[in-house]
Parts: structure tokens; C-alpha cells; sequence
């Protein structure tokens, strides 16, 4: 395609994606990173870079909000980002060693994407937990300082919360971080759910949590593909002002629309693309 008809095209997609992610809840990332990979011949390591870049920057402009707002407890942050970050880099290695060892390692690549992909539908289908019901944290919760409060409009209260399973929770985010760098998704997907359905967070809080941890987990994934050149910055400048953009727009209408059939729509291109990566892995495989 001519470099004239693919730059608006690229960029009007991540408009797309960006307003698709935002009001269905999720990043990005989950969205661009599966799509780009099942329907294009991009190389997977670019493609994997840009989504975490994604990923990453729509994050740290969010996640400033969200921890301004309260919304963000930043001690869970930290200990959150503590374990994800190193597994997101080791995740960012892994993705490189298989595809660059491997002949057929882009093969391997959508597949295990592909199976990954229909996780994560489980996932965004499970019922979350507005207001969970905790009535007192965890030995480790208290030594950590978690416990804490935030000012709730709808109920025109602060609203406290306790915060359990802090243990347990650790080993979720080691995967959501190898996950998130093998496959340049980002972790919002899986990060929402450990906040609120293991460790009972109030939904806002596990969103705002789940946003500000992104900003470091995918930084450090990221990273490791800077340093291995697989960053085209030519991609990056079209995607990212793009999903922005999108994101941006999808926050100001998210209130008028139903949530619940956006997240329909997003399961159903997901799943599509799930099918679509398995299917050109196994041919590339066995071909």
C-alpha cells in the first residue's frame, strides 16, 4: 500500500481502537497488538513494541489523573509494579528469544497469542464487584498500608476499603507482567480483575490502580525492546497520538452509551482475532 493511503488509514484505526478501548474498558494495547499481528505481515517484535508504547503513554496520562483523584492507592501501585516490572522485562526477552531463535518463533507467537486472547475474553466477561464487602485486610495488607479510603460522589461519601489475598495476588501480577511483555498487550485486561476480584478492591480504585501500574509495568517492557532496536518510531508517532485521540473522545461519550455492549463488540473482535491467529500460526508452522 502507498505510504500516502497507509499513514491516514493507520492513523484513523487507532482513533478506532482508542475510542473502542476506552469505553470498553480496556487498553489498547489488547486490541491493536492481536489485530495488527493476526491481519498484517508486520514484524511481531514492532508490533509487540508498539502496543506496550500504547499501552504505556495512554497509561501515564491516565494514571496521573487517577492518583491525583485518590482514586489510585499508590502504595498498591508500588508493590504491584515491584513484581510486575521485572516480569514484564523478562516476559519482553522471552518474546524476543523465541522469535529471534526459533525459525518459526513468529508461529509460536500467534498461536500462544491466539490462546491467550480467548483468557482474556473469560476474563472481560467475569462479573466484577462494585463495593466489595471486606471487613478487615490481611496481616500483609496492614504491614504494607493498604487500607485506605476515597471520596465516592454517587453514594456522596468517603468510601473505606480493605484489602485482602495480598499474597496470593503477587503471583497474578508476575504473570499479568510476563504476559504483558511477551505479548506487548499491556495488562489492564488481567490487572482490573486481580485488584478487584482478589484482592477486593472497589471497582474505581482497581481501575485507577490498574492504570497507574501500567505506566511502570509496560515502561519496563518497553524498554527492553528500545534497547533492541524494535522500535519503529515512524509507527509509534502514527499510533499513539491516534489512540489518544480516540481515547480521549470515547471518555467524553462513555456516560450516554451502554458500557456492556462495547465490551460485547470488543469479545467479538477479540475472539475474531483469536481465530485468525491461530489459524495463520498453525500454518506458518506446519507449512
Amino acid at each position: 500500500m502507498e505510504p500516502f493511503l497507509f499513514v491516514p488509514l493507520l492513523f484513523a484505526a487507532s482513533i478506532a481502537i482508542g475510542l473502542l478501548g476506552s469505553l470498553a474498558g480496556v487498553g489498547g494495547g489488547v486490541i491493536f497488538t492481536p489485530l495488527f499481528l493476526a491481519f498484517t505481515a508486520a514484524d511481531p517484535d514492532v508490533v509487540r513494541s508498539t502496543g506496550l508504547a500504547l499501552a504505556m503513554t495512554t497509561s501515564v496520562i491516565a494514571g496521573a489523573r487517577y492518583l491525583a483523584a485518590g482514586l489510585a492507592n499508590f502504595r498498591i501501585v508500588l508493590f504491584a509494579s515491584s513484581f510486575m516490572a521485572p516480569a514484564a522485562i523478562m516476559g519482553a526477552y522471552m518474546g524476543l528469544y523465541v522469535t529471534a531463535v526459533f525459525p518459526q518463533g513468529a508461529a509460536l507467537v500467534r498461536l500462544s497469542l491466539g490462546a491467550i486472547m480467548f483468557l482474556i475474553v473469560v476474563l472481560l466477561t467475569v462479573k466484577r464487584v462494585e463495593w466489595p464487602e471486606v471487613p478487615e485486610s490481611d496481616w500483609l495488607a496492614k504491614r504494607l498500608g493498604f487500607p485506605s479510603s476515597y471520596w465516592e460522589p454517587s453514594l456522596r461519601r468517603t468510601v473505606k476499603y480493605n484489602v485482602r489475598n495480598t499474597l496470593q495476588a503477587s503471583a497474578f501480577l508476575v504473570a499479568v507482567g510476563l504476559i504483558s511483555g511477551l505479548f506487548g498487550l499491556g495488562g489492564g485486561w488481567a490487572l482490573v480483575p486481580v485488584y478487584n476480584l482478589v484482592m477486593s478492591l472497589p471497582l474505581k480504585v482497581a481501575v485507577g490502580c490498574s492504570v497507574a501500574t501500567l505506566a511502570v509495568g509496560d515502561a519496563a517492557g518497553l524498554w527492553v525492546y528500545v534497547n533492541s532496536g524494535a522500535v519503529v518510531e515512524q509507527l509509534v508517532a502514527i499510533v499513539v497520538p491516534g489512540v489518544m485521540i480516540g481515547a480521549a473522545v470515547g471518555s467524553r461519550i462513555a456516560l450516554r452509551i451502554r458500557a456492556r455492549a462495547m465490551r460485547y463488540i470488543v469479545v467479538g473482535v477479540m475472539v475474531v482475532s483469536a481465530v485468525q491467529l491461530l489459524v495463520r500460526g498453525a500454518e506458518e508452522l506446519w507449512a
